[in-house]
């Protein structure tokens, strides 16, 4: 047959107790270099065509017998080798397979299918056990250049096919032992997949995931125009730094926590998928770190920088310090006691206004978002000190200062680093409110603290206007800068005389007048 040559033996016990319904046994062989199929059993009492026995399979290349059937499959090194022995029963409309071991390429396995070809759509009923499941080989390929140096790829504006999901209705046990997706792997896995006119809900009951167990229900749904998604999912006890960097190659959290996600997607493609993600989740983390940066010695350097600008006024010489700095590194982290806070996701933006941080030195609230289909970040945190942290320039007291952290970047690229001015602003807004009798923590910050008392002793209405926020919080919502000094008026603005007051208080910058020029003489100063 078209160059291959096939060997095809059949025995039957009795052709007259064959025609006649009667059980009579019965022996099928094929051979040949692309496949070799067994069956030894017998021919049932039946009125119609009824078998059961034991069947054999062995197929040395999947792929030469596809290529023999004028069928293409996609290239790779993967479906190759296939066998499979047990028994099988059949009769018109059904069929029964119980297979005692089950090989394609290294996947072994055994399980039962039930098969109904009946009605208008087969339909496949079974339960399959699987010591060790990789599916890394069979994932399509990343495409050239889109992952080099192991960074996140662009989404894929590649169609996705989910015609498949309408070929058949099934109801599908499955349980992994070990389940390998790419660095990720999942232990003690079990899954139920039901497929329904077009429609496949996978049901993952239990699995162990990184020290932590969990439970997820993914939908994909083929049934209308445009294909569509869902997940819903929780994890218990995960240990995240494992989880986070196989899953996303991130490694910058440590702890032990929960997560749950909610989410809702359309398309058909990776890109589109992404640029319709909508939903909602939380987190929480226990006993834990940040890995890359060191707040609480962010804040000693912060201290050690403002005592090197006292010490530089005093004698009159110029810091050289740089006015934003952080202590990061590999080696850098911060440790933490807690660490939650919830999300929300609106056509791929996820966006969190509640992030909370607790050590024994640190207060850590946090905001910002990340955008999924653009792959990129903007992030605030607002680390404050609750104890005083002793640092090299001396023992001034940060207890209560907020040193705000911008991240921004994109996936493959986040920057990050410290606003000093911001600190420098709030400690001496701090030190003017005590000097004024204001109590700084009663406002938004000490600068609003500041504002307030000084309008009111100028009788412009400072508390109806103490709730404005002025300094270091009134522009750290600005996409493009991270100075968060005081936002300047405009030539057309009337500049209110006790902001311009605090502003000259605070220390912050406008252009500068033309000085007077110098008297010559005695009178000179």
């Amino acid at each position: 047959a078209d160059g291959e040559a096939l060997t095809f033996n059949a025995e039957l016990g009795s052709i007259r107790d064959f025609f006649e319904g009667r059980e009579t046994p019965l022996t099928l062989a094929m051979g040949g270099r692309l496949i070799d199929l067994g069956f030894d059993g017998r021919m049932l009492e039946s009125e119609e065509i009824a078998f059961d026995g034991d069947f054999n399979a062995d197929i040395p290349s999947i792929r030469a017998l596809a290529a023999f059937a004028g069928t293409d499959m996609p290239a790779g090194e993967n479906l190759e080798r296939f066998s499979a022995e047990g028994a099988l029963a059949g009769q018109p409309g059904s069929l029964a397979l119980t297979a005692r071991a089950l090989q394609l390429d290294d996947i072994r396995a055994s399980g039962t299918l039930n098969a109904d070809v009946s009605g208008a759509r087969p339909r496949l009923n079974g339960a399959l056990e699987l010591p060790t499941l990789d599916v890394t080989p069979y994932l399509p390929e990343e495409r050239e250049g889109s992952g080099s140096g192991g960074g996140v790829p662009p989404w894929s504006e590649d169609p996705i096919d989910l015609a498949g999901l309408n070929l058949l209705d099934a109801d599908l046990r499955l349980g992994v032992g070990t389940l390998r997706f790419r660095d990720l792997e999942v232990s003690d896995a079990r899954l139920r997949a039901i497929l329904s006119n077009g429609r496949l809900e996978a049901v993952l009951e239990n699995f162990d995931l990184y020290q932590g167990s969990g439970s997820a229900t993914i939908v994909a749904n083929n049934r209308g125009r445009t294909p569509s998604f869902s997940l819903d999912a929780t994890l218990d006890g995960l240990d995240a730094q494992p989880f986070l960097t196989a899953a996303a190659g991130f490694d910058r959290l440590q702890g032990t926590g929960q997560m749950r996600l909610r989410a809702t997607a359309a398309g058909n493609s990776q890109a589109s998928i992404m640029r319709s993600v909508d939903g909602n989740g939380g987190f929480s983390f226990a006993d834990g770190a940040i890995v890359g940066i060191n707040i609480a010695e962010t804040i000693r350097n912060v201290n050690s920088f403002f005592s090197q600008e006292d010490e530089a006024a005093a004698t009159g010489e110029a810091s050289e310090s740089d006015s934003e700095q952080a202590s990061v590194g590999e080696r850098q982290s911060t440790d933490f006691t807690e660490l939650g806070g919830s999300f929300t996701i609106a056509d791929g933006r996820i966006t969190n206004q509640d992030l909370l941080m607790l050590s024994p030195l640190l207060r850590v609230e946090g905001n910002g978002w990340v955008n999924l289909p653009e792959q990129t970040l903007d992030y605030r945190l607002r680390p404050r000190a609750v104890a005083s942290i002793q640092g090299q320039g001396g023992d001034r007291d940060m207890r209560g200062i907020v040193v705000p952290i911008r991240f921004r970047g994109d996936f493959n690229s986040v920057s990050y680093g410290v606003d000093t001015e911001a600190v420098g602003q709030a400690l001496l807004g701090g030190a003017i409110g005590n000097a004024l009798g204001v109590n700084s923590s009663q406002a938004a910050s000490p600068e609003d603290a500041v504002r307030g008392a000084l309008l009111n002793a100028l009788g412009l209405g400072g508390e109806e206007d103490g709730g404005e926020t002025t300094g270091a919080d009134a522009t750290e919502n600005t996409p493009d800068d991270t100075s968060q000094a005081p936002q300047q008026a405009t030539e057309e603005e009337e500049v209110d005389p006790a902001e311009q007051l605090l502003r000259n208080l605070l220390g912050t910058r406008r252009e500068p007048e033309q000085p007077p020029e110098e008297e010559e003489g005695p009178n000179r100063r």
